[in-house]
């Protein structure tokens, strides 16, 4: 059961850790950039 658990930690750390890395290092960027994107993909899909 212990190593079960450190097994899961491990998963949840690979799993998360670039997230929160990319967030930490430049929240404000990624969100700016992936909110234009979203933005030209809906005008685009109104449009045709």
């Amino acid at each position: 059961m212990y190593k079960r658990s450190i097994v899961l930690a491990l998963l949840m750390l690979f799993c998360f850790a670039p997230l929160a890395d990319a967030m930490m290092a430049r929240p404000h960027h990624t969100r700016v950039r992936a909110h234009r994107r979203h933005k030209a993909a809906r005008r685009h899909y109104h449009r045709g």
